[in-house]
């Protein structure tokens, strides 16, 4: 988004996700997953750091509204 948007954020940023399962992909070092799963991890890993991903309730994310209904 930075750079697409050729805008300054000064602030951390946070990933958030209802997946604990996600999270402990992203966290994992040592495993080997499946090739679509791999691939995906693998460009989180290379693109964001462990500390900024956060777990979000699946009732509290707001980005679920349009899957679950409101």
């Amino acid at each position: 988004m930075r750079r697409e948007l050729e805008y300054t954020i000064d602030q951390a940023e946070y990933f958030w996700t209802d997946s604990k399962g996600v999270l402990g992909y992203i966290a994992n070092e040592s495993s080997r997953f499946h090739v679509f799963v791999a691939n995906r991890v693998q460009g989180i890993q290379d693109n964001t750091f462990v500390d900024q991903w956060k777990y979000v309730e699946s009732k509290q994310n707001p980005a679920d509204e349009a899957s679950r209904g409101l």
